[in-house]
């Protein structure tokens, strides 16, 4: 990916559904992002693993700047996630959209793309009618605390050893969920 900054006001949203989406870019893209946490033994994913998490109701909200994806994130309603998370030990409600895969290219990390991704997918769930986003992700990479920032809360958790997930430390995973006001 591109080593140099990507400035927030050249970068354009678009989304595309599933079966439009370019699985090996994408690979690609999360997993670089995920390479900056040392304790990942192996990539976050393949093209045949995106295909596989979106199904054929994902949406992948990209983020471009100068004919370059430069972030990503996946989009659908929870209800389909199926055994994405694993540790999902409640039934998602039919109000709740799912957001996965957020990544951002590591040259532009910090300069408020993985927000807009965000903030995107929240705008998407409200105008299909959902009242709720939920997501998964790691104590460990620091993210509970950026999420929770951003309003979400943890809705369940769930602790794992060494070797999970390709992951080298023991972990916890945060089921996080964000009530949108319209």
């Amino acid at each position: 990916m591109s080593q140099r900054a990507t400035p927030l006001d050249a970068v354009v949203l678009r989304i595309v559904s599933s079966r439009e989406a370019d699985t090996g870019m994408l690979a690609d893209l999360i997993n670089q992002a995920f390479a900056i946490y040392p304790f990942m033994t192996e990539d976050r994913t393949t093209p045949d693993g995106v295909a596989e998490e979106a199904g054929d109701s994902a949406r992948f909200i990209l983020a471009q700047a100068e004919g370059r994806t430069v972030g990503c994130a996946m989009i659908r309603p929870a209800t389909h996630i199926g055994p994405i998370l694993e540790t999902n030990r409640r039934k998602p409600g039919l109000d709740e959209m799912y957001y996965g895969l957020a990544s951002v290219d590591r040259a532009a990390m910090r300069g408020g793309i993985g927000r807009s991704l965000l903030r995107r997918a929240e705008n998407e769930a409200l105008a299909a009618g959902f009242t709720k986003v939920v997501l998964g992700t790691l104590r460990e990479m620091g993210n509970v605390e950026y999420y929770a920032a951003l309003g979400y809360r943890t809705i369940g958790t769930e602790d794992f050893e060494a070797g999970h997930w390709a992951i080298s430390i023991p972990h916890q995973e945060h089921e996080m969920l964000k009530d949108l006001v319209p």
